[in-house]
């Protein structure tokens, strides 16, 4: 399986979630994107870190990494504002997916390392009542690794997913 990118289109910007915040709400993120984009409508995403303590959110290295695939999908290192909007909408209504994800990371990351290896795998499948060879088990290992370490993080494990939930976005 071939890994393509998550565009805006396959997130819930294409469900116009900015109509779901308050002028009040809008106004706050307006503001704090404006601290950032240096009188443009674009932001860089090496400021995404600063922006989003300046909203009142508190990201660790690999969410800030994950958002950022969400706020510049084709790799441009700038987001806009309609962009940004969208996403709060998400994160102040309590509507985001990437909970959903770490949750279900969690269930196959027993050991809690962050990290979920072969035998771990293995195991959750069986339970499943997936009985999978071991090379069966080695080929989704593969498949998820894209930083070829032989466990998969959450980062490969969101890309995996994403690819699995927009299988027209193949190439």
């Amino acid at each position: 399986m071939r890994h393509s990118t998550v565009h805006c289109k396959d997130w819930p910007c294409k469900q116009n979630m900015a109509k779901k915040l308050s002028d009040e709400q809008i106004a706050e993120c307006r503001e704090g994107f404006s601290l950032y984009s240096q009188g443009k409508n674009k932001v860089k995403t090496s400021d995404l870190a600063p922006l989003m303590h300046a909203m009142g959110q508190h990201c660790s290295e690999s969410e800030l990494k994950h958002i950022v695939t969400k706020l510049d999908s084709k790799g441009l290192g700038s987001f806009n504002f309609s962009h940004f909007l969208d996403f709060m909408a998400t994160k102040m209504n309590g509507e985001d997916e990437d909970e959903e994800l770490r949750e279900a990371f969690r269930v196959f990351d027993i050991d809690r390392d962050g990290f979920i290896t072969f035998c771990e795998l293995r195991n959750i499948m069986s339970t499943l009542g997936l009985n999978l060879t071991d090379s069966e088990v080695q080929n989704m290992i593969r498949e998820a690794d894209k930083d070829l370490d032989g466990k998969i993080s959450y980062e490969d494990f969101a890309g995996i997913m994403a690819v699995e939930e927009n299988p027209k976005n193949e190439q």
